[in-house]
Formats: C-alpha cells, structure tokens, sequence
C-alpha cells in the first residue's frame, strides 16, 4: 500500500509539474544527491525513515525538499529524526506526508515559493 500511494504521488507530481519531472527523484528507484548517511545508523535502520522523494529545485528557502510518504497509520521510523538533520543541515526541507493531499500541499508550497 505504500508503494500505491508512492506511485499516486509520483503521477500527480508528473502531471501538475511536467517541466520539474527531471528534478524529481524517487529514492528506492534511482540516486539522488550525495548525502552523507545519518551517524549512528545502523545497517538495517540506514532507509527506515529516509526520504521518499527528492525534488532538486531550488527555492527562495531551501536548496532542495525531502519527502517522506507515510501512510495514515505507520508510525516514526527510528531513523527519520536522523535523515530529517541531514536534510536539514544541507539546507534542504524535509517534509512528512500521511497522505496523497498531504504531498499535493507540501509540493505546492515549496513550488510557490520559488
């Protein structure tokens, strides 16, 4: 289910955003940036929490944004907190969505203030 609502966000993003489809990255599917892996993870923890998308768009804010799906009933992985202060210490935004109105908002947000 959570590859569905991945695949969902995917499609929207294509759709309302054509000409941004190259600077979108879904991460289990293709490399995005260089970032160094949170200290302390573990192995096993390395994805948990990790985002699902990256959009390497610039805005007036944030070099990048970072976006976790998680579905309405999934619960923090351990190693979101440490993926959130990477994100963040490279200045990009790290977003958490629960669901496909969640990803619409946070992705047109960040789009408006460019």
């Amino acid at each position: 289910m959570d590859t569905r609502l991945q695949e969902a966000a995917h499609r929207w993003f294509r759709h309302a955003w054509p000409e941004y489809t190259e600077h979108i990255a879904r991460t289990g599917q293709q490399p995005i940036r260089q970032v160094e892996a949170p200290a302390g993870l573990t192995q096993e923890h390395y994805h948990q929490g990790r985002p699902d998308f990256v959009l390497e768009c610039p805005n007036r804010f944030y070099h990048f944004l970072a976006v976790e799906l998680k579905l309405p009933f999934g619960t923090r992985p351990q190693g979101q907190a440490a993926w959130r202060q990477v994100v963040e210490r490279q200045q990009g935004k790290y977003s958490s969505c629960h669901t496909l109105a969640d990803f619409i908002r946070a992705i047109n947000q960040y789009m408006d203030e460019r």
